[in-house]
């Protein structure tokens, strides 16, 4: 048996135990490190978990390392060698594509910092025969699901053209990220033949919350497509609101408008990037420290069976592709530096994304960017014994890392916590 490819290992040699954490599923186990020397030896000799059962001190020990080596091969921590360059592959199973950088709106959290319509040019984006192409070499994937976005994708005047192509040339699902400010009583039916899933951005609970963000008169507008969506169709619609400090006590009453308009709730996390980058201030609030002694024991305890280890899905399962056919990780890492390519020049984009997602990093700088990205690689975090629990997303670490000062007060406050949830109480 051999250790998968995602697999990470962290020693706590005054504590004598090890956590073995999965990448590929999310998935951890604290074990004693004696165990995890047996583990090594596997991996290493390449031992059948019967050998080692039969060398057991006594029918307590095999009993044990029973217990133990089930999980690791219940959870995919071992397999079997013929299958070890199965693990942790490019699989993509969702593609966003951003058709415009263009938008009818001017959010002041917008992550991408769209510009309003006059400020762009056709100049500055794909033509419709260069997103034909993208749609086809996206559609070659395979994906579970294909994302059209922006900006407002719907500003561009090819967008019913490109939507019925791309309808043609993908049969799995099709999403559309939107405003919903140009949904219309003409062209809903045309739209509902062609998308299975709408993601509509709201971020409020009323005209008063919804206009500080997103402008006046958006609110109502975006409930009557909701309401246009369903009267034309039986569609899946996610309602999003972005939650930080200054309107967290609308959790509540976002949860109950969704309930009342039959969609499904998104809550998403304000990151400080494109034009958000500028109005940070004006979303966040200084917090107040967090002490561990706040948390009971049956509290850690509940934490540490739902805690999950860092597993990102950012150019492994998922990619996206920028109005200029640059293909990046995610939408988040939407960077120069993370660039993975550009689509239209690559021939064969099925032998791109084939093979184990550690070996495209030998070969591809914005791979390899994004692995020293990783908790577990990026400076200020990989000496942590808690690195591969602190952070969910590498754009988190890059967004936070922008203001040294409170990353090391987030830093502090979660390790003093982490600790606790993930070593064992004290």
């Amino acid at each position: 048996m051999k250790l998968s490819k995602a697999c990470r290992v962290i020693c706590n040699i005054e504590k004598k135990k090890v956590i073995v954490a999965n990448l590929d599923n999310g998935t951890w186990i604290l074990i004693p490190l004696s165990c995890w020397e047996i583990v090594r030896k596997m991996d290493e000799q390449n031992v059948d978990p019967e050998v080692i059962y039969a060398n057991a001190y006594d029918n307590e020990d095999e009993s044990y390392l029973r217990y133990i080596l089930g999980k690791l091969l219940d959870y995919d921590f071992l397999v079997p060698e013929e299958k070890l360059s199965d693990t942790y592959k490019c699989e993509i199973r969702k593609v966003a594509i951003n058709l415009t950088y263009r938008c009818n709106l001017r959010c002041r959290h917008c992550c991408v910092d769209a510009k309003h319509v006059s400020e762009f040019t056709e100049k500055d984006e794909l033509n419709t025969e260069q997103l034909k192409e993208v749609f086809e070499k996206s559609a070659a994937l395979n994906p579970e699901q294909i994302v059209l976005s922006g900006g407002e994708p719907m500003v561009r005047k090819d967008f019913m053209e490109l939507l019925y192509y791309l309808r043609k040339h993908f049969k799995n699902k099709i999403s559309l990220s939107t405003n919903g400010l140009l949904i219309t009583e003409s062209n809903i039916k045309y739209l509902n033949n062609c998308i299975d899933k709408y993601d509509i951005s709201i971020d409020g609970v009323d005209e008063e919350s919804c206009s500080r963000i997103r402008g006046k008169g958006v609110f109502k507008k975006v409930i009557e497509s909701i309401e246009l969506i369903k009267k034309y169709g039986d569609k899946e619609i996610y309602l999003s609101m972005m939650f930080d400090d200054f309107n967290e006590n609308l959790r509540g009453e976002f949860l109950q408008l969704c309930k009342r308009l039959g969609v499904h709730p998104l809550m998403r996390a304000f990151e400080p990037m494109g034009r958000g980058a500028e109005n940070w201030k004006d979303f966040e609030k200084n917090e107040e420290e967090h002490h561990v002694e706040q948390y009971s024991k049956e509290e850690l305890e509940e934490a540490r069976s739902n805690l999950m280890c860092f597993s990102c899905a950012a150019g492994r399962k998922e990619i996206m592709i920028n109005p200029k056919g640059d293909i990046f990780p995610c939408g988040n890492l939407n960077v120069k530096d993370f660039c993975m390519g550009n689509i239209l020049q690559i021939n064969n984009i099925n032998n791109f994304f084939n093979g184990n997602f550690f070996d495209m990093q030998r070969c591809n700088e914005g791979v390899n960017m994004l692995e020293q990205s990783y908790p577990y690689n990026f400076h200020e975090c990989k000496e942590c014994n808690v690195n591969l629990f602190c952070w969910s997303c590498i754009s988190g670490i890059r967004n936070r890392y922008t203001d040294p000062v409170r990353f090391k007060k987030e830093c502090r406050d979660k390790k003093a916590i982490l600790e606790r949830v993930v070593w064992g109480e004290e």
